[in-house]
């Protein structure tokens, strides 16, 4: 394999984890910081190895390649040195069911790299989810101005969360809650919702963000009764097997497919094709 590409993979998973670390210490979640950093210093030793072993001859390329290494880790390095030495409370029970998840999951990415976390209301404003599984985790708390970017949710719990202005690209979400959560303004690109209770979310677009209007998304098997979409265009959305009694949209979707508007959601009420 070509170095420098071996070396772009190396320098994404410390990325993954730096993000995973940031996250966790705004949460104070002292045992996932701990973890975070562990696999944030294998993966820059592994990138530094690859470095310092590298076939490529030329001096000036391998002195530019520590040079960007030295320069793009300064910020993990820093936050290195905020974890404490080990967690004031080491819940092995959560240890051991993160590490049935990681042996077992079919996601690709390394992780869940976030397990069983919970914001507890603190506030992750503008919090950067980079590359991350994210997994049976629960974010009742700000996260406006978030970025999701090439994430992976399940199972997590996002009710009554703010993400006004969060932006979501490349970014899968199954079997979670988003219920009275509030996307405003907030920009979906390439985002697909499996599974998902959106109830009474508010996915509005008020106008003030630039880009924000419309949405590629697809929402598969999702309550979306009493959800708001007004002011988005809707012209890349689709909507497949999901319940959407009540929901609120001034534009009309690419494809709703198998729609149940029964008000109860209960199947009594589908129609086919929109």
């Amino acid at each position: 394999m070509n170095d420098e590409a071996e070396l772009d993979k190396l320098f994404i998973a410390a990325r993954q984890q730096e993000s995973a670390l940031a996250i966790a210490l705004r949460a104070c979640d002292e045992m996932m910081a701990v973890e975070a950093s562990t696999r944030l210093r294998e993966a820059l030793g592994r990138a530094v190895f690859a470095i310092e072993n590298t076939s490529i001859d030329n001096p000036l390329h391998r002195k530019t390649l520590r040079d960007m290494y030295l320069t793009s880790t300064i910020g993990m390095n820093q936050l290195i040195r905020r974890v404490p030495s080990g967690p004031a409370h080491l819940d092995a029970g959560r240890l051991r069911r993160w590490a049935v998840a990681c042996a077992e999951t079919k996601v690709p990415r390394g992780g869940p790299h976030l397990f069983e976390f919970d914001s507890h209301g603190r506030d992750l404003q503008e919090s950067l989810f980079f590359g991350l599984h994210v997994a049976h985790s629960k974010f009742l708390t700000d996260l406006r101005n978030a970025m999701f970017i090439d994430t992976f949710v399940e199972r997590s719990d996002f009710a009554y969360a703010r993400l006004d202005r969060a932006i979501l690209q490349r970014t899968c979400i199954r079997y979670s809650f988003f219920r009275e959560s509030s996307f405003k303004d907030a920009i979906l690109d390439d985002v697909a919702f499996f599974d998902c209770d959106l109830r009474d979310a508010d996915l509005s677009f008020s106008g003030s963000i630039r880009g924000a209007v419309g949405m590629t998304a697809q929402f598969i098997r999702c309550d979306l009764r009493g959800a708001r979409c007004l002011g988005r265009d809707l012209s890349a959305v689709d909507f497949l097997g999901c319940q959407v009694h009540g929901m609120a949209a001034d534009t009309r979707a690419r494809s709703i497919s198998r729609a149940d508007v029964s008000p109860r959601g209960d199947g009594s009420w589908v129609m086919g094709v929109c």
